[in-house]
Formats: C-alpha cells, sequence, structure tokens
C-alpha cells in the first residue's frame, strides 16, 4: 500500500503562470526496499494539513485525512415498523405510561421470568441503546405516575415504542396460551363459575394482584377502585 510522508513545509502560493505542468506524487525509496509516496511536489498541497484541491492527487489526499465526525446513530428498526402518534414535545401522556406499565405487569405475573425475559428480547430486538439493563427498564417503568417509587421523569415516544415491542414480542411467544386461559375464562363466567375453579388462573389472578399491591401507590385516591379489585 501507499503510505505519505507530509512534509513541514510552508504553503504554497500559487502562481498566475498558465504554463504549469502537472503536479505529480513523488515516490521515495528507502534502504530496505520499501516505497513512500511524497506530496511536496503537488502545488496545491497546504503545508502539514493533507488536503489538496487538484484533481490528480485529490485520491491521495483524500486517503491520509483523518476523520472526526462520529458514525450516525440510527433507531433500531424495529421501532420503524411502528406508527407515528401525534404527541406534543414527542413525551407519553400519563394515560399511556399507566397502560403499557399495566401490561409489563400483566406479563411478569403471567411468566415467572418475566423481568429476565424483557432483558432477554430487549437484546434480540436489538434495543439495547435505549434499555442498556436492568436499572434502565426499572427506571422507564418507573414513570408510571401510579407506581410507588414514581419518578418525575418523562418517556419520550422511542422509549415507549421500545417498551411496547418488548410486550408485543414476548406475549407472541405466548399465544397459544393466552388464547386458551381466555377460553376457559368465557367458559367459566357462560358457567357462572369463580376463577378459582381453574388453577392456571386463579394463579395468574393471584400473583397479579400481589405485583399490582406491591408496586403500586394504592393511598392515592385515584387508586381506590383498584385497593377494591386486589383487597
Amino acid at each position: 500500500m501507499w503510505e505519505y510522508d507530509v512534509p513541514r513545509v510552508s504553503p504554497w502560493v500559487r502562481g498566475t503562470s498558465s504554463s504549469r505542468e502537472t503536479p505529480k506524487a513523488t515516490p521515495i525509496r528507502y534502504g530496505n526496499g520499501e516505497s513512500k509516496t511524497s506530496l511536496s511536489s503537488c502545488p496545491d498541497f497546504s503545508g502539514t494539513v493533507p488536503t489538496c484541491t487538484n484533481t490528480h492527487c485529490q485520491n491521495e489526499c483524500n486517503s491520509v485525512m483523518p476523520t472526526n465526525s462520529p458514525p450516525t446513530q440510527s433507531n433500531p428498526l424495529i421501532l420503524s415498523t411502528l406508527s407515528e402518534p401525534p404527541l406534543r414535545d414527542s413525551v407519553c401522556p400519563r394515560r399511556t405510561r399507566w397502560q403499557i406499565d399495566l401490561i409489563l405487569l400483566a406479563i411478569e405475573a403471567l411468566d415467572l421470568g418475566g423481568s429476565q425475559a424483557m432483558l432477554a428480547a430487549s437484546e434480540q430486538l436489538e434495543l439495547r441503546g435505549i434499555i442498556k439493563n436492568r436499572v434502565s427498564l426499572w427506571r422507564l417503568r418507573n414513570t408510571n405516575p401510579f407506581r410507588r417509587s414514581h419518578t418525575r421523569g418523562s418517556l419520550s415516544l422511542t422509549e415507549a415504542k421500545a417498551l411496547v415491542a418488548i410486550a408485543c414480542h414476548l406475549t407472541r411467544r405466548q399465544t397459544i396460551l393466552l388464547r386458551q386461559l381466555l377460553l376457559d375464562y368465557e367458559q367459566l363466567i357462560r358457567k357462572q363459575l369463580p376463577l378459582e375453579n381453574h388453577f392456571r388462573l386463579s394463579d395468574y389472578t393471584e400473583r397479579f394482584r400481589v405485583h399490582f399491591r406491591s408496586r403500586m401507590n394504592l393511598r392515592r385516591s385515584s387508586m381506590a377502585v383498584y385497593r377494591k379489585m386486589t383487597s
């Protein structure tokens, strides 16, 4: 490959003569047989900065120019498939944060390893740039204003999309189980039987109540109806 010996010389002062010859890069031979190319013969080479306006040696100059611009970071591909709701300042409202957290809470009640499965889904969907670890996931879910450990931070549209994508990914894996539970629930309602008659439904609802009571602030007046449901 060609390497370039950039000499520390004063900038070339362009002449006005039109009979100037076409500049060429001059190879420099070393004793070990290696060769390097000097750009000192280029009349458009400006000192120690490897830039050149002449088309003949423009490729050589560009090859030694350092690239300081950072790589462009784009959103994960999975998020581009979701719609763009018209939100003010791209911040999710309180009701949206509440509903997303409830869906994730239901997934945890359905799957004992739901929290770890969410982190695994984040990696599979290439969402690590948004949800890096367990603390990051906890912080996003705590934007739900009805949580005990509610943080006053907002949930951006991109972060909400990431949580929704994870929820859809996990529920898709439980499609058969969810359909079976819904059919069984409809049969219990039709026969006017309590949920305790179905072990899986009873187990799910009990775990959901436990998660809900331990994580939501039931002392708030807006949670009065839920206090009765989970008591």
